[in-house]
């Protein structure tokens, strides 16, 4: 039991580091068009916003054109990391959990015969004792993978969390380029 939430920590701990690295690289991305020029103010005493401004401003327009298609085309949302610990998710807590159900009803419709039919078992010798210790392993049995599948809920929580704060971040960064970009063709339009 430990052995599988050492295992769902450390792969969920590999896919976060997997997402911060698909954050850098995103980032790197979004702001390679305007990096030399944010570099030559570096000193400046604008902010994020406005020295991005001022960056694309001082594109030459074909530059500038193809930024703006770039950034347009880049998606902040779909990463194969997200995609895979969608249905990692989705298939393994499925599973898990109508693995779980099964077992448990199973071991209840077989409590119940067994109790409905007390006298035809004495009759025909089953040995309802033997029988009680086997279905109360599957309950033991059944209580562990529950265990597991909360740890597993648990890890896949947190992991949900940093997801969900990279993403945001990506959106918003993505979002505050596209606004600035089109700002900026506007204005070379007029």
């Amino acid at each position: 039991m430990a052995t599988a939430t050492t295992f769902f920590i450390y792969f969920f701990g590999l896919l976060a580091l997997l997402e911060w690295i698909d954050f850098f690289l995103f980032k790197k991305i979004i702001y390679k068009p305007v990096k030399r020029i944010i570099i030559r103010k570096l000193l400046s005493k604008y902010e994020t916003t406005e020295m991005l401004y001022r960056a694309y401003r001082e594109m030459n327009e074909e530059e500038f054109k193809i930024t703006k298609l770039k950034l347009k085309f880049k998606d902040p949302d779909s990463t194969f990391v997200q995609q895979l610990i969608d249905l990692v998710s989705k298939l393994v807590v499925t599973v898990s959990v109508a693995f779980a159900v099964s077992l448990t009803t199973t071991a209840t419709a077989f409590l119940n015969y067994l109790n409905s039919n007390k006298e035809s078992s004495v009759e025909n010798k089953i040995d309802v004792p033997q029988n009680l210790q086997n279905i109360f392993k599957i309950f033991k049995q059944v209580t562990e993978n529950n265990q597991i599948l909360f740890e597993f809920c648990l890890i896949l929580a947190g992991y949900a969390i940093i997801h969900f704060l990279i993403v945001s971040r990506k959106k918003y960064l993505h979002k505050m380029h596209l606004t600035i970009v089109e700002e900026v063709a506007e204005e070379n339009k007029s």
